[in-house]
């Protein structure tokens, strides 16, 4: 396995392209080649399965990605001739759906420590609650950003003061 590692990193390092996809290289196109393992039973088999959902992913995000390089949603007028780019947006957005999974996650320990207790089964519905409420905020973003940014700034406030507080 050293040896192998070692090899691969002088490869590497050497800048050669040594498989199917070096010729992607040039133009700056990320490619990957795949092979089976002709030994082994089955090994082409496994290899369509493998190809089949990479292939799925690809098309997945690249469908993902068109939809958000084409959407006028993302930019938020604030006046008839300036914008605000995503870039600037999509930060507070984060924050404040990360501030609803953090505070679920410091949540999570003292219920599984309680959980016998009410105070445990309370706290794990609401670690739960939040990790849902952060989830549909970044869906309701996907599909109408101006809505889902505006969202995430009233309830995610909300939901993080009307959480419980432990000492």
């Amino acid at each position: 396995p050293l040896d192998g590692l070692l090899d691969m990193s002088a490869t590497l390092a050497a800048g050669v392209a040594t498989g199917d996809h070096g010729a992607f290289k040039p133009f700056k196109i990320e490619a990957v080649s795949l092979m089976g393992d002709r030994e082994r039973p089955g090994g082409e088999d496994t290899l369509a399965a493998y190809g089949a959902v990479v292939e799925d992913l690809v098309h997945v995000q690249s469908n993902l990605l068109e939809r958000v390089h084409q959407s006028f949603f993302l930019y938020l007028l604030t006046s008839p001739t300036t914008y605000v780019p995503p870039e600037d947006h999509f930060v507070p957005l984060g924050l404040a759906l990360a501030a609803l999974v953090l505070r679920a996650l410091t949540l999570a320990p003292v219920a599984v420590h309680q959980f016998g207790e009410a105070g445990g089964l309370r706290d794990l519905a609401w670690a739960q609650g939040l990790v849902l409420l952060a989830l549909s905020l970044a869906c309701v973003a996907m599909l109408n950003f101006p809505r889902g940014l505006f969202l995430s700034f009233l309830l995610a406030p909300l939901a993080l003061a009307l959480a419980p507080a432990h000492p």
